[in-house]
């Protein structure tokens, strides 16, 4: 069996869980950057 890169992993990991009801959404950063207040997180 050849090594997977990163990416195939990332994929496979995601389609797992895709074709068992799960829903993908997209990644969003965890802070809001848009509030100067935010000194840590």
């Amino acid at each position: 069996m050849k090594p997977k890169t990163t990416n195939e992993v990332r994929q496979a990991f995601l389609e797992f869980f895709e074709e068992h009801g799960h829903q993908i959404v997209d990644s969003s950063p965890l802070p809001n950057r848009d509030n100067p207040t935010l000194l840590f997180t």
